[in-house]
């Protein structure tokens, strides 16, 4: 072979296998970037607040499945509110793969739980201690939902970061579900 012919063809397949390893090394250290082949990330919840988030879920679960009633927001409350509180992320052992899609979705959830909350909130008469449970419960889907926007909208976070990212909001939903119990045990037993 022709040594121009082969400093020719080293010439092109060297940046070649360099950018594929740079590709391969952002995919790894950031892998939700623009550059990154693979946009996802596998995320594994904190098992014990996935347990006691888990154990709350169920207990809530549970007194709606005691509570026979022709009560709209009871009704509503079966209906879809305990939906956004039963993600995958939140409830398994095992990792979830995140990627902008999931983000999405789990945004649009909130949304809509924060939507027929609101729907609630003028629809009927509450207490006062259950309307300021039920202010809280609007607020941290408020915040919630902003803060999936801004997880959402960064492409720059690193693995570390999304790590830190996800254990937040799996608190976040963690809090909110504390509210949601609150405002639904003043609501049936006021």
């Amino acid at each position: 072979m022709n040594i121009f012919r082969r400093k020719y063809l080293l010439s092109i397949v060297v940046p070649v296998i360099a950018i594929f390893c740079m590709l391969l090394l952002i995919s790894h250290y950031y892998p939700l970037s623009l550059l990154s082949i693979n946009k996802q990330y596998k995320y594994t919840p904190e098992s014990m607040v996935a347990a006691q988030y888990e154990t709350k879920l169920n207990d809530l679960k549970r007194s709606y499945e005691k509570s026979e009633t022709n009560d709209l927001t009871i009704i509503r409350m079966q209906q879809g509110l305990l939906d956004v509180y039963h993600q995958d992320f939140l409830i398994s052992g095992d990792s979830v793969v995140f990627n902008d899609e999931k983000f999405s979705s789990i945004k649009s959830d909130v949304i809509e739980t924060r939507k027929m909350l609101l729907d609630l909130t003028f629809s009927e008469n509450y207490d006062e201690n259950t309307k300021n449970y039920l202010q809280l419960l609007v607020e941290s889907l408020i915040k919630m939902e902003s803060y999936i926007q801004k997880a959402e909208l960064t492409d720059t976070y690193s693995k570390g970061e999304l790590e830190q990212v996800l254990n937040k909001l799996q608190m976040y939903f963690y809090s909110s579900l504390k509210h949601f119990n609150s405002f639904y045990d003043s609501y049936t037993n006021s």
